[in-house]
């Protein structure tokens, strides 16, 4: 993991301080990339690359970053981790010399060698930039399920991108271009909490999309889009199985999963919620030296009890038995985790409008005092296997009308109709209160015979990369944790996408039925049955009162709430006491915009 940045400059004529400002990118990434950092111009000065390093393979071994071929005729800043990588080695660089065994000069070396389309070749996570010398050209990349965020502004006269949005927007105030709130994105980040194409909630700052490369020519700002990735057409098993096969398959292939990113030579720890995907992570990872502790996060020290009898602190306690397993408690409303929150709010540009992000970074924050560099999590599994309850309602009960799908989970729509327009001025609602373009993709394939399929592609395609993984990325890089996500691996994936439905519900109504009768067997059934509780409470439901009546404060009295686009009674909104999801909301965007 990593931290990228960099500027081309398209105008021949165009002075800028690139030196100065690739300084500035390099600042803002030092949390993704503690370990090392290094920046490369072209003689020219028309072109400025920036790694940071986070080193978990091959940590003790210097490399001089960017990586680059001989006489630079690529140079690579690169943010990932290629778990294939020692296996893509051996098969097609016998040949090749490496000063390290850093996968970054492997992941090179293989584009070197094969071309940029190799790259469906590579079971791994990415975000790159690729400059071609003999070609003059930049390449951006991001990986299929979008783990690794890639962000850019593009006008005529530069490209500047980079892993965070808050560099470039300090770039950007340098060189005295403006980088207001976006009313389009800002509504659906309000509606949504989280913008799920292309689009930041600044202006002119974009995505790159998942599985998607950007090729420009260093004289013009035209890019060239394509997709060296994609996922295999989804079709049923080849042969008729058994439930009990089935079971033993999918174990055998998130075991395979799991163990492919389990680094050699840093320690890790697990997430640990009491949720049927974080004890099916900790069953199946096993025994492991560099295995550290268990992260539980307790919201309320009371922990509610759900309809199954159990709350989350008792599940915890029969999977430790059950496990080889030591776990560390941690209270998300402690003042030393309490802060995470707060920080968090103020990195807000990328739409997720989500307390989950806070809680994420207590997560890495106490991945960290335990002396790990990663941290797994269990997301994919819900978007997979009809983990959602308004999902499986949809899907087995044929609710395929528009209003229907627009409470799909994909949407979120947690934010009321009334309470938008609470919010936002009437000429906003009315140009930008549709969905987003991307719900015509999912309305078209949905009546098609199986709706699960294309509900959980769309989750693939959509609300994974640009909801659950930025959101968790965004969280655990306040500690320079790097996240890993087993269960989004592409050849996983393609396999849930086969799974009979019969596996993802049974009888309409009961979520995940498959992986509830694998973890039976290990846990036994009334965990294994246990609802679905989320990631979260929301964190002004429990926090400090000190600190709700700060982030009141914050948002009644900001000049970024006196915007045209917003009602002009909507902070007296905010502030109400059953208002807490929005008035986060509006923290998040105050604290994020709030010297513009």
């Amino acid at each position: 993991m990593c931290g990228i940045g960099g500027i081309l400059v398209f105008e021949k004529k165009e002075k800028i301080p690139l030196e100065s400002l690739l300084n500035e990118l390099a600042a803002g990434l030092r949390c993704r990339g503690p370990d090392a950092e290094g920046k490369w111009t072209d003689d020219r000065k028309k072109i400025g690359l920036v790694n940071t390093r986070l080193a978990i393979e091959d940590p003790k071994t210097g490399i001089a970053l960017p990586v680059r071929t001989p006489q630079n005729k690529l140079v690579l800043v690169y943010n990932g981790e290629l778990y294939n990588s020692e296996k893509l080695k051996n098969t097609h660089l016998q040949q090749a010399h490496f000063a390290t065994k850093c996968d970054t000069e492997i992941f090179l070396k293989l584009i070197e060698k094969n071309g940029i389309n190799f790259l469906n070749m590579m079971d791994g996570v990415w975000a790159f930039a690729l400059f071609n010398k003999e070609e003059s050209t930049l390449t951006l990349g991001r990986d299929l399920l979008g783990e690794k965020p890639l962000y850019y502004f593009l006008n005529s006269k530069y490209l500047i991108f980079c892993s965070e949005i808050k560099p470039i927007r300090k770039v950007l105030k340098k060189l005295r271009v403006s980088t207001e709130a976006w009313g389009t994105s800002l509504f659906h980040a309000f509606s949504d909490r989280a913008c799920l194409t292309r689009g930041t909630l600044v202006r002119n700052i974009h995505k790159v999309q998942p599985g998607e490369l950007i090729t420009w020519n260093a004289e013009s700002s035209h890019g060239r889009r394509w997709h060296a990735q994609s996922f295999c057409a989804p079709g049923d098993f080849a042969m008729p199985i058994s439930e009990g096969e089935l079971c033993e398959e999918l174990k055998h292939k998130m075991q395979k999963a799991l163990q492919s990113r389990i680094p050699k030579e840093v320690p890790f720890c697990t997430t640990l919620s009491g949720g049927v995907d974080s004890n099916l992570v900790n069953w199946l990872l096993g025994e492991h030296p560099n295995r550290g502790k268990g992260i539980f996060a307790i919201t309320n020290p009371r922990q509610i009890r759900e309809t199954s009898g159990l709350s989350e602190n008792d599940v915890v306690k029969k999977s430790i038995r059950a496990n080889p397993l030591t776990v560390k408690r941690i209270f998300l409303k402690d003042p030393d985790y309490e802060k995470n929150f707060l920080e968090a709010a103020k990195f807000s540009e990328d739409g997720i409008f989500c307390d989950g992000v806070g809680a994420v970074a207590c997560l890495a924050q106490a991945a960290r005092s335990e002396g790990a560099k990663v941290l797994f999590m269990s997301d994919g599994l819900d978007e997979l296997f009809l983990g959602y309850p308004k999902d499986v309602a949809s899907v087995c009960r044929k609710k395929t009308t528009s209003v229907g799908l627009q409470k799909l989970r994909p949407f979120h729509r947690n934010t009321s109709k009334a309470a938008l327009q609470a919010i936002f001025a009437q000429e906003i609602l009315q140009h930008q209160g549709a969905l987003p373009a991307c719900w015509g993709e999912l309305s078209a394939s949905y009546s098609r015979p199986r709706p699960d399929r294309a509900l959980s592609r769309f989750y693939c395609r959509y609300s994974i990369p640009n909801y659950t993984n930025l959101r968790a990325d965004r969280g655990s890089m306040m500690h320079s944790i790097e996240v890993r996500q087993p269960f989004l691996q592409k050849s996983f994936v393609e396999y849930c996408l086969k799974m009979p439905l019969s596996a993802k519900c049974r009888n309409g109504k009961e979520t995940k039925s498959i992986l509830r009768k694998l973890l039976s067997e290990h846990l036994g059934p009334t965990i294994a049955a246990k609802p679905k509780v989320g990631m979260a409470y929301p964190f002004l439901s429990y926090c400090a009162r000190s600190t709700l009546a700060l982030v009141k404060e914050t948002v009644f009295y900001s000049p970024a709430l006196q915007k045209e686009m917003f009602q002009r009674n909507a902070r007296d909104f905010f502030v109400r006491k059953e208002n807490v999801r929005e008035l986060w909301m509006a923290f998040c965007y105050c604290s994020t915009f709030e010297n513009q």
